[in-house]
């Protein structure tokens, strides 16, 4: 069974991740927090392998490692530790953009 991810639902779940590392900081939950920054880098370094031109940084801030900035195709979806969303919603519309013109399929193995 093979299972298709645009590139807009890889960029949709890392900036889902980044929300979900901060609400987890927010509880105290450090684990949680860095392991959802972790999991959110791992995804966008898949990016590079479809070849897109996109930058991701985090930064410690305590025992947290949170994630700094998260730019894809020259837009800014995360700086400074916010998302934005109005920044997403508009490059998702932009047919300059056109983040569904790449796939990754992911093929299980038998």
């Amino acid at each position: 069974m093979a299972r298709t991810y645009t590139m807009q639902d890889m960029i949709e779940a890392i900036l889902k991740l980044a929300g979900m590392s901060d609400t987890n900081r927010k509880q105290g939950d450090v684990e949680r927090a860095n392991n959802c920054t972790m999991v959110a880098y791992g995804e966008a370094r898949v990016l590079k392998f479809l070849g897109v031109d996109y930058d991701f940084g985090t930064y410690q801030d305590d025992e947290y490692e949170r994630i700094g900035y998260f730019m894809v195709d020259g837009v800014v979806l995360i700086k400074n530790g916010i998302i934005d969303w109005k920044a997403y919603g508009r490059a998702v519309v932009d047919e300059e953009h056109s983040w569904f013109g790449k796939e990754l399929i992911v093929q299980e193995r038998s």
